[in-house]
């Protein structure tokens, strides 16, 4: 309880702090998208989305908004995320579920209601419009020019995917971890014997993080269904928290996924804090998303530049 009483008491200060992105002026979609901007977007989180949606796109030209609701977006929401990003496309949440409804495997439906985010990953596989998709959480601020995203809109022939390591890094996994483990730890100690069962390499997924990542056609319902199922089968359960995102970068790794550069592209955390003020984007996950006050500090800046557009 206290716990959440604190939290919900960061978010009201940041929530002040930020409050002028709904001055900022409405941006419009491309006439002509050449990418589509995912995310599933709360109600908690509606004045961070805006904060990333226009500190992203008024680097990235090109933009189509996809905005899917959690369920928990009210009338009074919709108008607000209509009014600063016209044009946008909202996915009600009874739309998503009927969309599923009429997907052809029931495994598939069925799969949304895991929680854990696997809502997200189904209903950006199954609303993608035939160009590139781009899934952006809401608690990540551009800052800089995000070269690397910009060249992939243009010209990108492989999936990306934002990371805590470069590549040629690897973290040590023990063996002997308590039985109470992370759902992604478990994985990630299992995943030859899920390779070997499923026939996909995956190569080195340490670090990888679904909170953003850009695809083209590589993520396909029947290969989500064929690694939660393998998974499964291996006694994992794939409801916990964390399960999605080692499905959706595996399968980006397994179709040849770069990563973004991680001093350009960060999950804020200990090992790349000293990069927060050269970073092009960030990610401010939950653990040190209010730490010492740099997001609303960034944010402000953010606010500031788009007053001058």
């Amino acid at each position: 309880m206290f716990y959440r009483l604190r939290n919900s008491l960061k978010y009201g200060v940041f929530n002040f702090q930020t409050r002028a992105i709904f001055d900022t002026p409405p941006i419009a979609m491309a006439s002509t998208p050449k990418y589509s901007l995912h995310a599933l977007v709360c109600r908690r989180d509606l004045q961070m989305y805006l904060l990333s949606v226009k500190s992203f796109m008024t680097r990235v030209p090109g933009a189509l908004v996809v905005a899917h609701s959690d369920g928990s977006l009210d009338a009074g929401d919709l108008r607000i995320l209509e009014a600063h990003l016209p044009g946008l496309q909202i996915v009600p949440r009874e739309a998503a579920e009927k969309k599923a409804q009429d997907h052809a495997d029931p495994f598939i439906q069925n799969l949304r209601h895991y929680g854990g985010t696997f809502d997200r990953l189904i209903d950006s596989v199954l609303w993608r419009q035939g160009y590139r998709h781009i899934q952006m959480d809401s608690d990540i601020l551009t800052t800089k020019s995000p070269d690397y995203i910009i060249r992939w809109v243009e010209s990108g022939n492989r999936p990306f995917v934002i990371s805590d390591y470069e590549k040629k890094e690897t973290r040590e996994i023990s063996p002997n971890q308590p039985a109470n483990e992370h759902i992604q730890t478990q994985l990630e100690k299992n995943q030859q014997a899920i390779s070997e069962k499923t026939g996909m390499d995956f190569g080195n997924t340490i670090g990888l993080c679904s909170g953003l990542y850009g695809w083209q056609n590589e993520l396909l319902p029947e290969d989500i269904r064929k690694l939660v199922e393998t998974c499964e089968s291996l006694g994992f359960d794939m409801k916990k928290w964390g399960a999605e995102q080692v499905i959706t970068t595996w399968l980006l790794n397994a179709k040849g996924a770069e990563r973004l550069p991680v001093k350009a592209y960060i999950n804020l955390q200990e090992n790349v804090f000293r990069f927060r003020e050269s970073a092009s984007m960030i990610h401010f996950i939950g653990s040190h998303r209010f730490r010492a006050g740099w997001y609303a500090r960034m944010a402000k800046k953010e606010i500031a530049r788009l007053m001058a557009l």
